[in-house]
């Protein structure tokens, strides 16, 4: 359970009723209001920094995607820089750190997909076929 604390708040008179007016139309106290307004802000930063490590990730990150011949080699080149791939039929294809194996990002979030993927490899990516036979036959859906 969250404990609260109160607290004592000076702030300009124009911006205390602005923020009057604005939790009156959510029907909200002053309080609330203000709680959501810090929390939406706390959010905003938060994403605002996942957004700039996930650039900085897929900026370190693209030569290794370019340069790749094949499934095995981006899988080497990327686990030479602390990452590796993981196909969860799921979720789909992830970055994890390498070799604690964390889930850390979406492959979209580095501006490739499975799919993009495999058609520039022209393969599928390894074990992908035995997860949709398992899934078919988990399925009852044999071919």
């Amino acid at each position: 359970m969250t404990q609260n604390r109160r607290i004592n708040l000076t702030l300009p008179c124009p911006l205390l009723d602005t923020a009057a007016r604005l939790a009156t139309a959510r029907r909200q106290n002053l309080g609330a209001f203000l709680q959501g307004a810090i929390q939406s802000a706390t959010e905003q930063e938060r994403e605002r920094r996942i957004t700039s490590a996930t650039r900085t990730i897929a900026a370190e990150l693209a030569a290794e995607f370019d340069g790749a011949a094949n499934w095995l080699d981006l899988q080497r080149r990327l686990r030479s820089r602390g990452f590796v791939l993981r196909l969860d039929m799921a979720v789909g294809l992830y970055l994890h750190v390498w070799p604690s194996d964390r889930r850390l990002l979406p492959i979209e979030a580095l501006d490739h997909s499975l799919e993009s993927l495999s058609q520039h490899f022209r393969a599928v990516f390894p074990g992908a076929s035995a997860h949709k036979w398992v899934a078919r036959h988990r399925r009852g859906q044999a071919a």
